[in-house]
């Protein structure tokens, strides 16, 4: 149950399925050393998940084997009547077993893909070659965007005119637009001593490569060359391994005291009240195509936004109060803007 939006999705899916229709299991992994934990969502929502500690993200042969087992003789005894799969590996190891264990209807969603933009081209070839194989058995493939449907039929040709189906994702945002009258944002403020004129700069995501933090650190920095004498703080909130280089990256850049790496945070509606700009920067957000929840987010609670240019079409790129930046540092002076606002 690693921190992000497909287990958010899986969780109030399941959650949310009509019980006197569905009986439902949901079945989770083991969470990576870096990552952060949602478990907790599991227990808020009433659902008691099964747990197989060998499904997890880094890959190994015995581990991936280990899982496969549990799963297939889970199955063998549950005889559902449908399985549906999330992300690549559970994804991958999930569909192999159901179809082993001749569960009648497999479902698969596709919160992001691994077809571009994130690894090298020969190890990007092997994932679309697995990913086409298991698309055969596949009985039906969600998307949540037009810009993923158009580049799963391009990469994975699964044949069939109905074998994918958009379904947008939804997402309870009520929390985030409560006015946070219990002190949350002083609390939130208090506890990483920022006063509370300053203007707090947040970007929320795991601390990975593609993620790319080193373009918010670089922004920045020019925000504060543009903006001496302002409070200016700069929250990055999450985990990962890229924390250390991410570290001495901004103690080089000369920001070192104005950036305040929070780790995983779990009151995020006071998180979103406290920050008054919201950043995304990812080369490619949920691996192409995908949906970033953190700036649903903060749309609900009313931040100025600024993100990478990922996973639009053209035609959503101009969306008002949400400005879009190519590769390069601040473009347009994007930021620096909305700061002098």
């Amino acid at each position: 149950m690693n921190i992000g939006g497909p287990t958010i999705h899986a969780v109030l899916l399941t959650a949310g399925l009509d019980g006197d229709k569905f009986s439902t299991i949901l079945v989770t992994g083991r969470v990576g050393e870096n990552e952060g934990d949602m478990s907790y969502l599991t227990a808020e929502n009433a659902i008691e998940p099964v747990g197989i500690s060998e499904l997890q993200r880094e890959p190994s042969i015995a581990k991936d084997a280990a899982a496969f087992y549990k799963l297939y003789r889970f199955l063998k005894n549950e005889r559902p009547d449908i399985v549906h799969t999330h992300m690549a590996k559970a994804g991958a190891i999930g569909r192999l077993a159901a179809r082993i264990a001749g569960v009648p209807v497999v479902v698969h969603t596709f919160h992001g893909h691994t077809f571009h933009s994130y690894f090298n081209p020969l190890k990007t070839g092997i994932f679309i070659f697995i990913e086409r194989l298991l698309a055969r058995i596949t009985d039906k493939i969600i998307v949540i965007s037009e810009l993923q449907k158009r580049e799963v039929k391009q990469y994975l040709r699964p044949g069939g005119n109905n074998k994918i189906t958009l379904i947008p994702l939804g997402f309870k945002l009520d929390m985030f637009l409560e006015n946070r009258r219990d002190g949350g944002v002083g609390r939130l403020r208090e506890r990483f001593n920022i006063s509370k004129n300053a203007i707090i700069v947040g970007i929320i995501g795991r601390l990975a490569a593609i993620k790319n933090h080193t373009m918010f650190l670089s922004a920045a920095k020019e925000i504060k060359r543009k903006n001496k004498g302002k409070d200016i703080k700069f929250l990055i909130v999450g985990g990962g391994g890229e924390k250390d280089r991410l570290k001495a990256f901004s103690d080089r850049l000369g920001i070192g005291g104005d950036v305040i790496f929070t780790g995983w945070l779990k009151d995020m509606p006071a998180l979103y009240s406290a920050v008054d700009i919201v950043a995304l920067t990812s080369r490619r957000q949920r691996r192409g195509g995908g949906r970033q929840v953190g700036l649903y987010r903060a749309i609900r609670r009313y931040q100025r936004l600024f993100r990478s240019r990922i996973g639009l079409d053209q035609r959503r790129r101009q969306e008002k109060g949400l400005r879009i930046a190519r590769k390069g540092v601040c473009q347009e002076d994007v930021f620096r803007q909305k700061i002098d606002r």
